[in-house]
């Protein structure tokens, strides 16, 4: 069985939302199972989970019609929160449907029990990707703001250099053939 794993709420979901709730899952490497609360309890009370002899920690409570959204063992390599957080994502919906749609009732982690509490402060852990694009922008900053500055300096220096140039002319003594359009006549 896979390492992590959470056990959802989906009491009022139609069966379209379902559907595009197995979709979701199982584009981002996971998969979802319906089952009856007392086999859920038989199963994992004499499983082995992650090579582990026995889960530690309380079983949670299972409310409603459950579901279990976990890791199939061959896509072991996803990210351990990855349940966690589809699961979380699902349940806020988008736009009109931002009540939630399914409830987080807990899980099993690191093979450990957890309580809904705990798996929804899992799921809002920025996946690893996220976190490397976090610390990449933190090493840019710095670098971008030098650039920004510099630019700066350039285009002040710019106006500077060209109002400077601009008095320079405006300073020039006009010279004696300029009342002449600029010609020189020469008279013999």
């Amino acid at each position: 069985p896979s390492a992590s794993l959470v056990f959802v709420n989906f009491h009022g979901l139609s069966v379209t939302k379902v559907t595009e709730l197995r979709k979701k899952l199982k584009a981002t490497g996971l998969a979802m199972v319906v089952a009856k609360k007392s086999l859920i309890r038989r199963a994992f009370s004499s499983a082995p989970i992650g090579g582990r002899a026995k889960i530690s920690g309380e079983f949670p409570d299972l409310d409603g019609e459950v579901a279990l959204i976990y890791i199939p063992p061959a896509r072991e390599t996803v990210d351990t929160l990855a349940p966690s957080r589809e699961a979380y994502k699902f349940s806020r919906g988008k736009g009109k449907e931002a009540t939630e749609l399914i409830k987080l009732l807990g899980g099993v982690f690191d093979g450990h029990y957890a309580d809904a509490l705990f798996m929804n402060q899992l799921a809002v852990i920025p996946s690893r990707s996220e976190l490397y694009g976090q610390l990449l922008s933190l090493f840019v900053s710095p670098v971008r703001r030098l650039l920004l500055t510099l630019q700066a300096i350039k285009y002040s220096l710019k106006i500077i250099m060209t109002e400077t140039e601009e008095k320079k002319e405006e300073k020039k003594p006009a010279s004696p053939n300029a009342s002449q359009g600029g010609r020189i006549s020469v008279r013999g």
